[in-house]
């Protein structure tokens, strides 16, 4: 049996995170820039607390 893993393009990664930004209660979406290249995602921007800073979304593997 064989089994395929497909990779997911910069573009369906930053969007998917983008999208997990909007349904977090904490953060407001124009508060973090989300980029994507060479499949590695980075978020960029700041939170206007620490209680947001520390509600960082944990690494899916």
């Amino acid at each position: 049996m064989q089994i395929l893993f497909k990779m997911k393009m910069n573009a369906e990664l930053q969007t998917d995170v983008q999208n997990a930004i909007k349904w977090e209660p904490l953060l407001h979406s124009a508060e973090i820039g989300v980029t994507a290249k060479n499949s590695v995602v980075s978020l960029i921007g700041e939170v206007d607390s620490y209680v947001k800073n520390e509600h960082r979304m944990p690494l899916k593997k």
